[in-house]
């Protein structure tokens, strides 16, 4: 088959905008915890682009999954619910860049709701969201963007058990930020972010937090090399619900201070790279505070039109949902690889590995989750019908384990998944 059969099939009439594993792992169980970004502060400055793009995925996933309590057995019992069970999901994706004048407005991520035969009271919705916009105004730039994020606690992290016990964690964020120079050379750059974290179920709302982001830095531009900056944020956390003397429902707030430098480099769609390295202080009363590296890197490459890499890492502090803890240390890697077999037939391929670390400075918290390691290994045949059209049959394994055994299952799920992309 020709390179130009390739293009020509995947690129008319839309695009299947999500690897076929990505878009069924969007209608999934997710493995919470509690802030939408990856980023340790302040945010790399987003350019204005005169690209457009409007793609649309719309689709139903089927699972049958071994472990939907994503808990091990003696949990998933005192909680009133069957490990085993089938879910399905309406699933909608989008990726969209609207560029008008010298401005531009951007919508990307994914929403779904899942509807469970077996555990009905694990159904829910898991929304996953961006969006923005920016202008040019002579030599600057400013825009206005944010996200939210929102997905079922899973029944081992409520720490709270028995039938009808559920929670929701609910993200939002929004921001502004600034930069002015020219497309060549050195460009200052400013943000303010606030952050809101809630829970739905009124025994978290201890851990519902409110974070306020102020970062600023410097860049420099050169097409031929890319772009590299110093960036350095303050990050100011409270915990509103959290009232009485000392740390007894864990921290009422504290400081995160972090300085860093980044480089990003996109040099054609087959392509692009971006590495962050932060040094992070996490300012406690108590004895349980951080001083660290965090960072974050993404690499994207495109040999040829059927194969493509994508590798992302990242290590940030974050606070958490879940209940009492003051902070949580998170490290992560995500390994995607897609190759087209032939211009109908795709296979792919995702491995993702998490780390947790939980600072808790609260004396109430019982058999606490301090440490965990979350692996999940997917894999999936992607056959296209037309144009619009393709179906998938899919298949993970997920694993965790924990500082106790309370805390950690292993569920093997199988799907099947229809979308058309407009």
């Amino acid at each position: 088959m020709t390179s130009k059969r390739f293009l020509a099939l995947a690129g008319s009439a839309g695009m299947f905008i999500l690897p076929a594993s990505a878009f069924a792992q969007s209608a999934g169980v997710s493995e919470s915890i509690g802030q939408t970004s990856q980023s340790q502060g302040a945010r790399i400055p987003r350019k204005v682009t005169r690209e457009r793009r409007l793609d649309v995925n719309l689709g139903v996933v089927a699972t049958y999954d071994t472990n939907v309590a994503r808990a091990n057995k003696s949990v998933a019992s005192a909680s009133g619910l069957t490990p085993e069970d089938f879910y399905f999901a309406p699933v909608a994706a989008v990726d969209i860049s609207l560029p008008f004048g010298r401005s531009d407005a951007y919508l990307n991520g994914s929403a779904s709701y899942l509807s469970h035969v077996r555990n009905t009271r694990l159904d829910g919705e898991q929304i996953s969201l961006a969006g923005g916009v920016s202008t040019s105004l002579a030599r600057c730039t400013a825009g206005v963007d944010g996200d939210v994020g929102r997905s079922r606690t899973n029944i081992a992290n409520l720490q709270a058990l028995g039938a009808g016990i559920r929670n929701f964690e609910t993200t939002y964020s929004i921001g502004a930020s600034a930069s002015c120079g020219g497309v060549v050379g050195l460009q200052p750059f400013g943000q303010f972010y606030y952050t809101q974290g809630r829970n739905s179920n009124p025994i978290r709302a201890v851990s519902d937090y409110n974070t306020y982001t102020y970062g600023a830095g410097i860049s420099y531009i050169q097409p031929s090399i890319g772009e590299i900056g110093i960036i350095g944020s303050i990050e100011d956390t409270r915990y509103p619900e959290r009232g009485g003397a000392g740390a007894t429902l864990g921290l009422k707030s504290f400081p995160t201070r972090s300085i860093g430098a980044y480089y990003t480099r996109d040099v054609t769609r087959f392509f692009k790279a971006t590495v962050r390295l932060n040094y992070t202080a996490v300012d406690t009363i108590t004895n349980n505070g951080f001083k660290g590296l965090t960072g974050e890197a993404s690499l994207r490459i495109a040999p040829s039109e059927r194969v493509n890499f994508q590798l992302s890492a990242f290590r940030a502090t974050r606070p958490n949902l879940a209940y009492n803890v003051d902070y949580t240390l998170g490290t992560g890697v995500t390994f995607d690889t897609q190759v087209a077999v032939t211009p109908r037939l795709s296979l792919n391929g995702r491995y993702e590995y998490t780390h947790s670390r939980n600072y808790i400075s609260s004396p109430l918290v019982i058999n606490p989750l301090l440490n965990n390691d979350t692996h999940d290994v997917s894999g999936e045949a992607s056959y296209k019908l037309g144009v619009r059209f393709a179906l998938s049959l899919g298949m993970g394994y997920s694993t965790r384990s924990a500082n106790s055994t309370l805390y950690e299952y292993n569920a093997f799920r199988t799907y099947l998944a229809l979308r058309s992309a407009f």
